[in-house]
């Protein structure tokens, strides 16, 4: 319970400082949920590049030598999610 407390007051403060973060900032906090998570090894983590999507931040997350995921932290700004077109409804 402890843990999801902690990530709870993790994303208020990071949704509070979303539109004035910077990169650097933004880093830290994905890196800090990552933590929370048990992914804290800095020989596990390594960010990644997300070609197109300025606005996320990607990190292969390693756990052995043959086993890896990836994990996309998509980073906008309440602006950016009411201005964001909406789908186009899917016609079946």
């Amino acid at each position: 319970m402890r843990t999801t407390s902690a990530i709870q007051r993790l994303c208020e403060s990071w949704w509070e400082k979303l539109a004035d973060s910077t990169r650097e900032d933004q880093h830290l906090y994905a890196e800090k949920f990552l933590a929370l998570l048990g992914w804290n090894e800095s020989d596990e983590l390594e960010p990644a590049a997300v070609p197109g999507h300025p606005t996320t931040l990607a990190y292969i997350i390693r756990s052995g030598e043959q086993t890896s995921m990836v994990a996309y932290f998509v980073l906008r700004s309440s602006e950016a999610w009411t201005s964001a077109p909406s789908p186009a409804p899917s016609s079946i």
